[in-house]
């Protein structure tokens, strides 16, 4: 833009000494026109500037190795001016987990939707904002910066894995509860009720009680789980350990199982009931928002250091780790 400038002043001094020599209303109406028009670009700059509104838009959740992109347009009011001028936007780009930015600067014209493509390598928690947009006139000659205060997140998701995942079907029920499966074999034993279907009445309990009783289904309900997930240094490590927990997710989802998790090295408990998909997005985001340890600050502990999920179903309440 510097170049631009002093461009423009000699273009100035060219015409302003081309109507010295000449006085004749070509060399003035030149002059007047070298002047008016920069003018003229500079209110037109000025206007959009003050009214120009950036909207972007990304995915809130993705997947490791997927293509996704942000998406953001310009938008003005009243007049479509935005196609006459130029306009830079910054968009800064935060890794949560390392704390690592990247600015990633878009040069265009009008309200054409751009796309910023978003890094998928690792999963995580990334957090993206407009820094500034730089309006130019049409010239080139001037320009005004305009700082906005947009931001969002987006959530990588690691992708499941069962590598270091040992068999969780020996995980053991610790209670039982109403099933609405009519059909299964375990049930309890319960007063009649007005309204109980008719085919659900145990005969031998109502003859030897003297009184209606009925079987009521119940199934199995798995205890506690307690799971450690390990932060490492490594983000391949952290996608691989946070992929085995993914995948443990899944199967406590399908189980209507309740697990908590401990994430270590910062001991921060983070208790959730898995039901839905939207359960373990909000759990991962959390786990996701916490800055990954140095080298020093990695537990030392054995217990800690496995990558395996194992179980102990002699205690109240089973144990795992990641």
């Amino acid at each position: 833009m510097a170049v631009r400038i002093v461009l423009y002043i000699l273009l100035v001094l060219a015409v302003f000494v081309f109507y010295l020599i000449y006085r004749l209303w070509i060399s003035w109406y030149f002059l007047m026109l070298v002047i008016v028009l920069p003018l003229i670009s500079l209110g037109i700059c000025f206007y959009v500037y003050k009214t120009l509104k950036i909207v972007m838009n990304a995915p809130n959740v993705t997947e490791m190795k997927s293509t996704s992109y942000i998406k953001f347009t310009a938008k003005t009011t009243a007049f479509d001016l935005l196609r006459l001028l130029r306009y830079r936007v910054k968009i800064k780009i935060r890794d949560v987990m390392t704390d690592r930015t990247e600015i990633i600067t878009v040069n265009t014209v009008g309200k054409t939707v751009k796309q910023v493509p978003i890094k998928t390598t690792h999963c995580g928690v990334y957090e993206y904002s407009v820094q500034t947009v730089r309006v130019f006139d049409i010239f080139g000659i001037f320009s005004f910066k305009k700082p906005l205060k947009q931001r969002g997140y987006i959530m990588v998701m690691p992708l499941p894995q069962t590598s270091g995942v040992n068999n969780l079907d020996a995980l053991r029920a610790r209670s039982y509860k109403r099933s609405n499966n009519p059909y299964t074999e375990i049930y309890d034993i319960r007063d009649y009720y007005i309204g109980d279907p008719v085919k659900t009445i145990h005969w031998k309990s109502s003859a030897k009680k003297d009184k209606l009783m009925v079987k009521e289904p119940q199934e199995q309900v798995g205890g506690r789980t307690r799971i450690f997930v390990k932060l490492s240094n490594e983000r391949s490590e952290v996608d691989r350990r946070l992929g085995e927990l993914l995948y443990v997710c899944d199967y406590f989802m399908d189980k209507n199982m309740e697990m908590r998790v401990c994430v270590l090295p910062s001991k921060c408990d983070i208790s959730a009931r898995i039901h839905n998909k939207k359960d373990v997005n909000n759990m991962f985001f959390k786990i996701m928002s916490l800055r990954l340890p140095t080298r020093s600050e990695e537990p030392k502990n054995r217990f800690a250091e496995t990558a395996q999920v194992n179980y102990d179903d002699t205690d109240s309440e089973n144990a795992g780790a990641v």
